[in-house]
């Protein structure tokens, strides 16, 4: 290994170091709704009288329907609680991207890591509650409103504050799904399955 002009050994960037520790250079979880290919690849068609396992199922199609109907009642719950007055920063669609962002990670990496995916928890709370609770649509009429209005500067920064907070969250919440998922077992907890 080549050394720097000590003669050292290069030490890794930290930045490096802490996004390994996250889980940056792990694969992402795959959906275990794809169908593997032959190659055990997941594939985004799937084979033909081959059924997706979650999707075929009117009962995760409800489970759909109801965390929805709960995810954007609380983001409307949120938006009457924190109004945003004309040309003032959206506050409420902010925190609601950027929650939002952080609990799908958070949730998806737990439960797409586990050996049983749970179809109807996921359907639920990732697409139906996490999906009627975020609102990118929203965060693109505020800020074409803010610049229409002639808040350019705060529209650009609310536009790159959602973005790098939203990826960011996402990023712990990932990491922290992982570490849940990876937790080592109890004594008790493997002789029950």
């Amino acid at each position: 290994m080549p050394g720097n002009e000590d003669g050292l050994a290069p030490r890794p960037n930290r930045w490096l170091r802490v996004l390994r520790g996250l889980g940056a250079a792990d694969p992402l979880p795959i959906d275990p709704d794809l169908a593997p290919d032959d190659a055990g690849e997941p594939s985004l068609t799937h084979q033909a009288g081959a059924p997706h396992p979650s999707r075929a199922r009117p009962s995760v199609l409800a489970a759909v329907v109801v965390g929805g109907i709960l995810g954007t009642a609380a983001r409307y719950g949120l938006d009457r609680a924190l109004p945003a007055s004309p040309g003032s920063f959206p506050t409420a669609t902010f925190i609601v991207n950027c929650s939002g962002a952080f609990l799908l990670g958070l949730l998806l990496a737990a439960l797409l890591e586990r050996t049983r995916p749970a179809p109807h928890l996921r359907a639920f709370a990732a697409t139906g509650v996490l999906g009627g609770w975020t609102t990118y649509s929203t965060m693109a009429v505020d800020a074409t409103t803010l610049g229409h209005d002639g808040h350019l500067a705060m529209a650009a920064v609310y536009l790159v504050l959602t973005l790098v907070v939203g990826l960011s969250a996402t990023t712990v919440g990932i990491a922290l799904g992982r570490s849940r998922s990876r937790a080592p077992k109890t004594a008790g907890e493997g002789a029950s399955r």
